[in-house]
């Protein structure tokens, strides 16, 4: 309510569009978005349209995905989006992000979740090109709708299903670093959270150490630093600055 009626702001892409017209020419190298908790259904044409122009927002995207069941998500109270419109919005997106970061939101042991709904959501994590998920054990909340639905399943059963989810996502993680590592030519472009530990995040959410040996005097955290890839280890990309 706050904008003016001259802007047009109807929806979420609306404002991204409206913000990156007057913050990118100032902004655009200096700072980024990052986009969280996205439902599918909002991931359409006028995404696509803001998503491949933008040149704030990182190539990265956090999905509140949950099941990749239909019958799951409805009885969730999320039948507004499907599951299996996913890929194709993700494979047009990657025309205008040919490298990006996926993760996702997964919730395992929804009452009533079939091993043919389990499934459909292990199935959907291995096709999709996830670089890491946020996967769940169901646990009932007192006083929620979910609490009371019928056919909850044995706690065991909810965490041995999040863990085959968690395996595959963190197998799609471990190959995605190597994939960077491999792009020796590349250039990252990574946030220094602490010269202390030298840790960092890229633009595609991978996680980065600056190798010890090379980190400039005087860098402070915050900023954002072009940076190339060395190797993978212990779970993280090693990086040295790269020139300018």
């Amino acid at each position: 309510r706050d904008f003016p009626k001259a802007a047009k702001i109807r929806d979420f892409w609306a404002l991204l569009a409206w913000l990156e017209e007057r913050l990118a020419p100032a902004w655009a190298g200096r700072a980024r978005w990052r986009l969280s908790s996205l439902e599918p259904g909002q991931l359409n044409e006028d995404a696509l349209a803001v998503l491949g122009q933008s040149r704030l927002i990182a190539p990265h995207l956090h999905i509140s995905l949950q099941s990749g069941s239909p019958d799951v998500l409805r009885r969730m109270g999320r039948s507004h989006y499907q599951p299996e419109s996913l890929p194709g919005f993700l494979n047009a997106l990657q025309r205008a992000w040919p490298v990006m970061g996926l993760g996702a939101d997964l919730l395992m042991g929804f009452p009533g979740e079939s091993e043919a709904e389990f499934a459909q959501t292990l199935g959907l994590a291995e096709d999709l090109p996830l670089t890491y998920a946020h996967v769940f054990p169901f646990s009932p909340r007192p006083g929620t709708i979910a609490a009371d639905l019928p056919g909850h399943l044995p706690r065991e059963a909810a965490e041995e299903r999040a863990a085959a989810i968690r395996a595959v996502a963190a197998a799609k993680k471990e190959n995605f670093l190597h994939f960077l590592a491999a792009r020796r030519g590349s250039v990252l472009n990574m946030i220094l959270e602490s010269r202390d530990t030298a840790l960092g995040i890229s633009e595609y959410y991978a996680s980065c150490r600056l190798t010890g040996a090379e980190i400039p005097a005087g860098l402070k955290a915050g900023l954002l630093l072009p940076v190339r890839p060395i190797r993978v280890e212990d779970g993280l990309l090693l990086v040295s600055p790269h020139a300018v």
